[in-house]
């Protein structure tokens, strides 16, 4: 019997609920998250006894000093950071917790996304303008095909920032 395995775990900022979860339901299997790859793409897990644990992803560009202990004396361990993502875990038996207790928490949170995409967007700009000019002056198959992979990403990042401010409109309109 297998005692630990590396899946592929596509996410993305609008789908972190999903990652939680689907954390959450391998641990209840015994299959305990224990490190991953790539800002969580892939994710290695260790055979053990099933357990209920809490997983929570959340993003800080710069965390305040007293983040991490703000978090550790609510007894979240820190499972692994990556790029300004951390992985939360905590164990419960009852009530499942949540780091995220209201809309304006969930807002902040995406506000923080939000500012990061815009300063990965902005230089988008002129790199695209660019690669039309070069790819305009010497079309060649690996330049086009280049080009159809950088715009892709480039249209993946304009969508993901429409939705987190679209979801952040809603929420402060609840509030």
């Amino acid at each position: 019997m297998r005692t630990n395995k590396w899946v592929l775990t596509p996410w993305t900022p609008l789908s972190i609920n999903k990652y939680e979860t689907y954390l959450e339901n391998q641990a209840q299997n015994g299959w305990i998250f224990q490190t991953s790859r790539l800002s969580f793409l892939f994710t290695k897990f260790v055979r053990q006894e099933p357990s209920k644990l809490r997983f929570c992803i959340d993003f800080q560009r710069t965390p305040q000093t007293e983040y991490t202990t703000i978090m550790d004396d609510d007894g979240w361990i820190l499972a692994q950071m990556t790029q300004g993502w951390y992985l939360w875990i905590k164990a419960y038996t009852t009530e499942r917790p949540a780091i995220f207790t209201d809309h304006q928490s969930f807002i902040d949170r995406n506000q923080r996304l939000l500012l990061t995409l815009g300063v990965i967007l902005l230089p988008q700009i002129p790199i695209s303008l660019v690669i039309m000019r070069r790819l305009t002056a010497f079309p060649q198959v690996s330049w086009m095909i280049f080009s159809i992979g950088y715009f892709f990403v480039i249209l993946c990042l304009i969508c993901y920032f429409i939705a987190l401010f679209i979801a952040n409109r809603k929420m402060k309109k609840r509030i």
